[in-house]
């Protein structure tokens, strides 16, 4: 059995390797004419990580000649003014098998793409071939493609996965009507190194309100062990807490579209980090922005779709963000794609034809990773932050932390929820703390 994947992002390089593993024949196909992942940081949560194990990858990943991955040990969620909403203890140290993941994307893709050459053969990786359509018939599907110098070439197999993102072009053939829509949000990211630590220098940190949340985490062990944080940070900010003159207008979409700070600044400029969180008690909100380079700091609108009960289509089906895109509140971009992954390795080792087969994997994944894109829509666990801006956030401190003893368990409650509705369920116990 032959399968084309069309896409070498983090998903499409994952599936072309559970598919390799499940015994079929692979060929990946991207238009660009190397590949080189764009981004900053990437968090995988447990459930994520499970799937890159079963990869052979951990160890990659893990080491500090591959990606130096974090292992992400706690969580807080904190209000502007510093209040603690949540800690809560992640990956291993929640119970779970396996670790979550605090990386560099393009360290993970790197990881990915070296597992490729060696496996299925650089021989199996086409580059500088931007696909245009496919055809099948009964025994097998076509994929055509153009390549850089304008030629017109296709290839045949007996399975074809749409992972090209969130403008796929295969999605597009088989939902020509359809749009992508503005969400009203955009994220700005950016990476930077500090001489500090963030908690336990294996802290993640979500912070802000309701309509601009704020994540924090390290993403080099290597930088952890000699005492410093190159830091990933993005701030996911709705319309309405920026300027005027840009809302509704969500500019190009490229993930590396340079940014003004000064778009999103002026949000932060009175917010407070919970004390003894940095090592650091000089670290603020504006002082990360000032360290950060202004040629790292990017801009991202941020788009979605509704979802579509269905993904397969006889010999072609979709995968990552053409499947499902989503806002990224929850670390669950990537995470969604391994389980996806995960499942066609599946469906694919169970002897069946190519179509029983992604008929499986739809089945698998279509219904839950629904229920993640709509949860996304109302920030997902982020959403923590709004709870508290709804409540008090006009308040002073003493009455925020009044407020969260109070809402204790729901709040603990609300985050093991979604954690579980989003696959990650293997967890011995969820010590949370306040």
């Amino acid at each position: 059995m032959r399968a084309l994947v069309v896409g070498g992002g983090i998903g499409g390089l994952a599936a072309a390797l559970a598919l390799n593993k499940a015994g079929v024949e692979v060929q990946v196909f991207e238009r660009a004419p190397e590949l080189a992942e764009i981004g900053a940081g990437i968090n995988m949560l447990p459930a994520g990580a499970a799937v890159l194990d079963m990869l052979g990858l951990s160890e990659r990943l893990q080491a500090d000649s591959g990606a130096a991955a974090v292992m992400t040990s706690e969580l807080r969620y904190l209000g502007p003014k510093g209040t603690c909403i949540l800690k809560e203890p992640r990956g291993r140290e929640a119970g779970f098998a396996h670790p979550q993941y605090s990386i560099s994307r393009a360290h993970m893709h790197t990881q990915l793409l070296l597992a490729v050459m060696e496996r299925i053969g650089e021989a199996n990786v086409f580059l500088g071939h931007t696909y245009e359509n496919f055809t099948q018939d009964e025994g097998s599907v076509t994929a055509s493609f153009t390549r850089a110098d304008g030629t017109r070439v296709s290839f045949t197999g007996d399975a074809m996965l749409g992972c090209d993102g969130l403008r796929s072009n295969v999605r597009a053939q088989l939902y020509p009507q359809e749009t992508a829509r503005f969400t009203g949000w955009r994220i700005y990211r950016g990476v930077v190194e500090l001489d500090a630590l963030l908690g336990n220098g294996s802290t993640m940190l979500t912070s802000g309100s309701g309509n601009c949340a704020w994540v924090f985490y390290p993403i080099s062990s290597t930088r952890s062990k000699e005492g410093k944080i190159l830091l990933n940070w993005g701030a996911n900010c709705n319309d309405a807490a920026l300027p005027e003159h840009i809302r509704g207008a969500p500019g190009a979409e490229e993930w590396n579209r340079k940014a003004d700070p000064s778009e999103f600044s002026h949000i932060v400029k009175d917010w407070k980090f919970q004390e003894g969180v940095w090592s650091d008690p000089n670290i603020t909100y504006s002082s990360i922005i000032e360290a950060t380079d202004p040629k790292n700091i990017t801009c991202y609108a941020l788009f979605d779709r509704d979802p579509v009960k269905k993904w397969t289509f006889g010999r072609v089906s979709l995968l990552g963000d053409a499947a499902h895109p989503l806002l990224p509140f929850g670390s669950q971009g990537g995470g969604q794609a391994m389980l996806d992954v995960q499942a066609i390795y599946d469906a694919f080792s169970g002897g069946t034809d190519a179509k029983t087969a992604l008929l499986a994997y739809e089945a698998a994944r279509v219904d839950i990773a629904e229920k993640v894109v709509m949860n996304n829509r109302q920030m997902g666990p982020t959403k923590l932050l709004k709870m508290l801006d709804d409540a008090v956030g006009d308040k002073s401190v003493a009455e925020q932390e009044a407020w969260v003893a109070s809402q204790a368990e729901e709040l603990k409650k609300f985050s093991v929820g979604y954690q579980a509705m989003t696959g990650n369920k293997k967890v011995k116990s969820m010590k949370s703390k306040l």
